[in-house]
């Protein structure tokens, strides 16, 4: 995932304690709700830990197809998905989530 992004700025989740950055960590949501309004995608490890925030996402797959209204931020993740093979969730402006897996929305529902 590293190879196909780049920082956009000094990552704020270096350095802490790897029990802090778990998504089973109390104190997390707070500080992804805070990061989250800088901009970015955060890259979570297979068990659930967060090991970057503030990410710019680089991963051209050309032939992904989106339904209108979904802009840079959903063909970012659907990319990152296809290219990289992993799950990308995103939260669009009206706070919907959707999830992308191989470049496809998984059709479960909007959460």
């Amino acid at each position: 995932m590293f190879e196909h992004s780049r920082p956009l700025i000094l990552d704020p989740i270096a350095h802490h304690p790897k029990d802090v950055r778990s998504i089973r960590s109390s104190n997390l949501r707070g500080t992804l709700k805070e990061l989250a309004q800088l901009d970015g995608a955060f890259i979570f490890d297979d068990s659930g830990v967060l090991v970057a925030g503030c990410r710019y996402l680089d991963a051209k797959a050309s032939d992904i197809e989106l339904r209108m209204g979904l802009g840079s931020r959903h063909l970012a993740a659907a990319s990152i998905s296809k290219v990289t093979h992993t799950i990308a969730m995103v939260v669009s402006e009206s706070a919907v989530v959707r999830i992308f897996e191989g470049a496809y929305k998984i059709p479960l529902r909007d959460l």
